[in-house]
């Protein structure tokens, strides 16, 4: 996804993060316009806020970060940006009226139509996905509210979501995949100034279908704390197991919910199947949870 937060001197960026609210900057011809945004907030909705604010219809918006296009109307923007982030908004200019010439209307009166040449769509950009949080509780917490609170409302985005999970559970299974670690530098300060976080460019196929998208990385560290913190709060201390786990933490929730948290794991354990690493990985946190509790009681 996309960026880290913006350079600590930007007032804007200093506003606090909720779980419900949170805000985008849109950089535009006149200036700086903050925009409040849901956490169920999609990019659709966002279009809305920006010609509510800036009298720009959706239409003729062209959102942007860096150099990557907010393309997908359905995508939730919690999901690719984070809180204070500036997006580039240019205003597309309004297509124009064409006017009927002598000739043209004598030759729809004879029935006489001319074929035009259309201009062949350009393909979208791999999906970006940015970090989930600031922190492995942060990233937990995301991923599970991932699509509570009627964030995924529409049918469509949920179809989308599951197909892109099988895809990813299915690459990865069948090693039809390639990573490449890369730099991608940051475009949401002033300065434009690179902050040097790696990101993954991964490459996978199914059914002869083949796809890019670009994950921010966690290193080793971070993919263990963010799995011990799902484990400890999933669910009450009794009612948490190895399974109930797994359905929380998975690879099957990691590759819906969060694909930096899949890509990174199948990039760290390349020897592992990534449903046994992430197993693996949640029976470690669920013995050292487990253990923690009987110290607390005594036993």
């Amino acid at each position: 996804m996309i960026s880290s937060s913006s350079s600590s001197g930007d007032t804007d960026a200093k506003a606090t993060t909720t779980s419900t609210n949170f805000i985008i900057r849109i950089r535009h011809s006149k200036g700086m316009k903050r925009i409040n945004v849901a956490a169920s907030d999609t990019v659709a909705d966002l279009k809305r806020k920006v010609k509510a604010e800036l009298n720009i219809p959706a239409s003729r918006q062209k959102l942007s970060v860096g150099s990557i296009g907010l393309e997908r109307d359905g995508a939730r923007v919690m999901s690719i940006l984070n809180h204070g982030e500036i997006v580039t908004l240019s205003a597309l200019a309004a297509p124009k009226r064409a006017r009927a010439s002598d000739n043209s209307n004598s030759d729809a009166k004879s029935g006489k139509r001319k074929k035009q040449k259309g201009k062949s769509a350009k393909r979208d950009g791999p999906e970006v996905y940015a970090r989930e949080g600031s922190s492995p509780e942060e990233i937990a917490k995301a991923i599970r509210l991932f699509d509570a609170g009627g964030g995924l409302e529409k049918a469509g985005e949920r179809v989308f979501l599951t197909s892109m999970k099988e895809y990813r559970l299915s690459s990865a299974t069948s090693d039809k995949y390639q990573i490449t670690e890369c730099l991608v530098p940051s475009d949401f300060s002033s300065q434009a100034v690179s902050r040097g976080e790696k990101f993954l460019s991964v490459q996978f196929s199914h059914a002869r279908k083949k796809m890019k998208e670009i994950v921010v990385l966690y290193d080793e560290d971070t993919i263990e704390a963010v799995i011990k913190e799902a484990v400890r709060n999933h669910t009450t201390p009794k009612r948490t197991t190895f399974k109930s786990s797994v359905r929380a933490i998975g690879a099957q929730r990691a590759a819906y919910s969060s694909p930096p948290l899949f890509w990174s794991v199948c990039h760290s354990y390349p020897d592992m199947d990534v449903s046994e690493a992430f197993k693996s990985l949640i029976q470690s946190a669920l013995e050292e949870f487990k253990k923690g509790i009987e110290e607390e009681n005594g036993i």
